[in-house]
């Protein structure tokens, strides 16, 4: 698969064998309303879906739960990054009760390391599949 679909909108491949659930408990679905998307960014939108439809790194849904779509400008203005607002699904979370160490409390511990390793966040761009199917 390539890694490009259009000229600067990237795509990192799909993770296999990563798989994500989120406990809403027996929350109602939440459908959100569609925002408004500039018309000039209406024809990149309809490009970087399409390419994602064709990978398969999108599909259509008719499952009860809808969060909107958000277009961020990347890094030169030109071209666009699809994210998704997740908000109103992530209230719905209980919080972990064994969370994540804070910043300060990693970088407490890399005195003693010799070698460091640094991620794109290109990576939350990953298609991950779910454990388990909610239609």
């Amino acid at each position: 698969m390539p890694y490009f679909i259009q000229s600067g909108n990237g795509l990192p491949p799909a993770a296999r064998g990563a798989v994500c659930d989120i406990d809403v408990g027996n929350a109602r679905p939440i459908a959100q309303r569609a925002r408004r998307v500039r018309p000039e960014h209406l024809k990149q939108l309809f490009e970087l879906l399409k390419g994602l439809l064709e990978y398969g790194l999108i599909t259509f849904s008719k499952l009860p739960w809808v969060s909107p779509i958000v277009i961020v400008l990347k890094k030169g203005g030109k071209d666009i990054r699809l994210c998704i607002d997740y908000r109103a699904i992530n209230d719905l979370q209980s919080l972990l009760l064994s969370p994540m160490p804070t910043l300060d409390s990693i970088l407490a511990n890399f005195d003693a390391v010799q070698w460091f390793l640094s991620l794109d966040n290109a990576i939350l761009g990953c298609k991950i599949d779910p454990t388990r199917s909610i239609d």
